[in-house]
């Protein structure tokens, strides 16, 4: 286990991850404005070619802070031992063991591997596994991933030790917290996982369409 104050620390630079996750996102959305205005990515001019490309490196980042999120909080032993994990932030196995249950309701295990198993397929590595995917295939649901790895930081921080984390980090995962209030509290009192998972696994897992053996 690392040092007390190692730990607070590297909750500034998971501050740094949970930060960018949220305005990259929100710039995606303006950046999908800015496309539609110009007639779409059918209209080459030098002006859409450019707002692809940003479009392109804004995705990217995202789901590597994504990734880079989705690890902290799965994570339980890592053979880089200088990986910062979500359990160095919380102190007792029946806090570990009810944290784990509850974000089980928001992404399981099984959707944590799927979409970092993807990022690194389509993202991270050049693959030939990028070329069975169609264009509608390649889509990132980009709000709704980020809405999911939000609440699954939040349900982390519920049972965290707060004393871990610097003053800024609390400050913002409070308000946070104040924010999705209603549905975090609605996942504690649930038997059920949240549609955010069951309802919407294509977030997750791409259909790939492996071409026929002639």
């Amino acid at each position: 286990m690392p040092e007390k104050e190692d730990i607070i620390k590297a909750s500034d630079h998971l501050f740094y991850e949970i930060k960018q996750l949220d305005a990259l996102a929100q710039i995606l959305v303006y950046i999908r404005t800015l496309d539609i205005n110009h007639g779409g990515l059918e209209n080459k001019s030098q002006k859409s070619i450019h707002i692809e490309a940003i479009k392109n490196a804004v995705l990217e980042a995202f789901l590597m802070h994504t990734r880079s999120i989705l690890d902290f909080l799965f994570t339980e032993e890592s053979k880089n031992k200088d990986d910062v994990l979500s359990l160095h932030f919380l102190e007792r196995k029946e806090d570990i063991k009810e944290m784990k249950k509850i974000r089980s309701k928001i992404i399981s295990e099984k959707e944590y591997h799927s979409i970092k198993r993807r990022i690194n397929k389509e993202i991270v590595h050049l693959t030939y596994y990028r070329i069975n995917i169609d264009e509608i295939d390649k889509r990132w649901e980009y709000l709704k991933i980020r809405d999911i790895v939000l609440r699954a930081c939040l349900v982390c921080y519920k049972f965290s030790n707060k004393d871990l984390l610097k003053t800024v980090v609390n400050q913002y995962l409070e308000k946070h917290l104040e924010l999705y209030r209603h549905e975090i509290e609605g996942v504690f009192n649930s038997n059920e996982a949240t549609t955010y998972t069951s309802a919407t696994p294509e977030i997750f897992v791409a259909k790939i369409k492996y071409p026929r053996n002639k």
